[in-house]
């Protein structure tokens, strides 16, 4: 189990969001699976990627925890699904993912979160549509991508 206590140092983040996307997917499954492992798996991903990162020189630390801003990335990735798949109402999910976690994490998790759609394929072109052109760490859908990547 991760726990997200080392997570919670930003001033924004009101409640741990590991805890929270656990209790959020509680009952879920992704495929034949506890949908929480797949949250566990973008977090681990997430976390990897930025400790490559770290390692090749983007960033001169060794642990992406010691770089508060990095935490924005690690807290979407665990929150990546959290409204798209919890709640019936996009608006409410945001909206509760804003005070918790903060206006940075909520607009990560907004841009990860599917448009309507009558079908998969018309989301996911919606989506891909919504994120094209990003091309640099000041587009404010770059956290995001970097998140659907893992």
């Amino acid at each position: 189990m991760i726990t997200g206590t080392l997570l919670t140092v930003l001033p924004e983040v009101k409640t741990d969001p590991y805890l929270f996307a656990y209790e959020k997917h509680a009952d879920q499954l992704h495929g034949d699976r506890p949908y929480i492992k797949h949250v566990e798996e973008v977090f681990t991903e997430m976390y990897d990627g930025l400790v490559l990162a770290c390692a090749a020189g983007i960033s001169d630390l060794s642990n992406p925890f010691d770089d508060v801003s990095l935490h924005v990335y690690l807290i979407a990735a665990l929150l990546h699904d959290v409204v798209e798949v919890c709640y019936d109402d996009r608006a409410e999910g945001l909206r509760e993912v804003n005070e918790l976690f903060g206006l940075e994490v909520g607009s990560a998790v907004d841009y990860l979160t599917d448009l309507e759609g009558s079908s998969r394929k018309i989301r996911k072109e919606k989506w891909l549509a919504r994120m094209s052109g990003v091309i640099n760490a000041e587009d404010p859908r770059f956290v995001p991508m970097m998140v659907k990547l893992a």
